[in-house]
């Protein structure tokens, strides 16, 4: 509201709750109201003292070194000589608040953790697939050119490069598909940005490593090809 200065001291006015100018006595950090995941709104704190409407509820938050379920009997009665008007609802312990609100974006994540480990599988026993059949329908062309005096190392690299070639397209196809798609995963992100940098970065390093790895054995293979064995073996 006041960005950029100090908001301690200002008075602002709301009505609804409190009619007529409010003065500012202190500011805290952000807090989470509604949703651990979700966006943090504009929220004041008003002294209890100053609400008058008798029908309002409160939310009382204890910090305990002891067994939170022994306390609440002790609380109850501490609460009702307070004010017998007064009725303690709920409670339950801060661990099982934020279990219960991370329950759901966990069993997500398992899941797509799942079916993200599933796809580099694939995608790399796919390369491998490929690559070697590749290779071996070109085993004849790799003979006669180790023949004529193409190096190992050659072949080794040029097997890698085909390889890696439909690898770097589809982590660049599958980069622009997520960037595009980023506005419906924003809502299943916690403090992570939906084109976070770092996690596109370590998914197409991932995918990049594995198609490395998928075609280093059909490469090694072609560059340890015998010349005379692959040419009588047409």
């Amino acid at each position: 509201m006041f960005p950029g200065q100090s908001a301690v001291g200002r008075v602002i006015t709301r009505t609804g709750f409190l009619d007529g100018p409010i003065e500012i006595v202190g500011v805290i950090r952000n807090v989470a109201v509604d949703d651990l995941m979700g966006a943090v709104p504009m929220a004041a704190y008003y002294a209890w003292a100053q609400s008058f409407d008798e029908s309002a509820y409160g939310i009382l938050t204890l910090e305990t070194s002891l067994e939170p379920g022994g306390l609440v009997e002790p609380l109850r009665a501490i609460v009702g000589e307070l004010d017998s008007r007064v009725a303690l609802g709920r409670t339950e312990s801060m661990m099982s608040i934020v279990d219960g609100a991370m329950a759901e974006p966990l069993r997500l994540r398992f899941f797509l953790s799942m079916f993200s480990i599933l796809g580099i599988v694939l995608g790399a026993v796919g390369v491998y697939g490929v690559v070697t059949y590749t290779v071996q329908r070109r085993r004849a062309e790799y003979g006669i050119r180790m023949a004529l005096g193409a190096t190992p190392r050659r072949l080794l690299r040029e097997v890698v490069r085909a390889g890696m070639l439909p690898v770097a397209v589809g982590v660049l196809a599958g980069s622009l598909v997520a960037t595009m798609s980023a506005r419906v995963l924003a809502s299943f992100l916690f403090e992570v940005q939906p084109n976070d940098p770092t996690s596109l970065v370590a998914a197409s390093g991932a995918l990049l490593l594995s198609g490395v790895l998928a075609a280093l054995v059909p490469a090694w293979r072609a560059s340890s090809t015998d010349p005379s064995d692959a040419l009588r073996a047409e």
